[in-house]
């Protein structure tokens, strides 16, 4: 489906798509209007030498559950054993729904594909142009979350002249499931932002 679209955008990433927007922001600044990053990794979440112990010791445990459950799933042991990738503090439906596809291998492939793409992935954010001063971005954080990564989304608050931080207290990582109108909000600001410039 062509849907004819023109820049400049307005992007949205949550998670580790935050990153990949932020990329694309950088490398193209012409092209975009506006930035919602929704609970979004920093470079450092990614890089050996920016990481807690901790995150290092979690990082391993990851690629390695992503890893066996990529080369199990076909023959149905993540099933068996109740190992599905997604949040258990989901909203029941959505949770029945993440639930059916958490199984699959193409689920765990694709995760583990990013895990191990996670360093490069980073370092080529580290290495591009920073964001356009006057770009309007808006950093939309979870407030259920452990202290090194409420930490890290300070970092994102003066990415440009233009970032507003927002803190989404009784959320977790996923707010566009659990608060989607904090999010919805957010992209109509930055729209409305858009439409102001083009005016002027």
């Amino acid at each position: 489906m062509d849907l004819d679209c023109k820049p400049p955008y307005v992007l949205a990433g949550h998670s580790y798509g935050g990153m990949i927007m932020r990329l694309f922001a950088a490398e193209y600044p012409e092209e975009v209007q506006g930035l919602l990053l929704v609970d979004t990794t920093t470079v450092n979440f990614y890089l050996l030498e920016g990481m807690s112990d901790s995150r290092k010791q979690q990082r391993e445990i990851n690629r390695r559950q992503a890893r066996l459950g990529y080369l199990l799933s076909p023959v149905g042991v993540p099933r068996m054993l109740k190992k599905q990738l997604g949040s258990r503090r989901l909203p029941e439906p959505v949770r029945n729904a993440a639930s059916a596809i958490g199984y699959r291998s193409y689920a765990y492939k694709t995760l583990y594909a990013e895990l191990l793409a996670s360093d490069k992935s980073a370092r080529e954010l580290q290495a591009a142009p920073p964001l356009r001063k006057d770009l309007p971005v808006i950093v939309l954080s979870a407030g259920q979350r452990d202290e090194e990564w409420r930490q890290s989304q300070e970092q994102l608050a003066d990415l440009t002249a233009q970032t507003r931080h927002i803190l989404a207290a009784d959320s977790p990582h996923s707010i566009q499931i659990h608060r989607p109108e904090l999010v919805i909000a957010a992209i109509k600001e930055l729209l409305v932002a858009e439409d102001t410039s083009h005016r002027l």
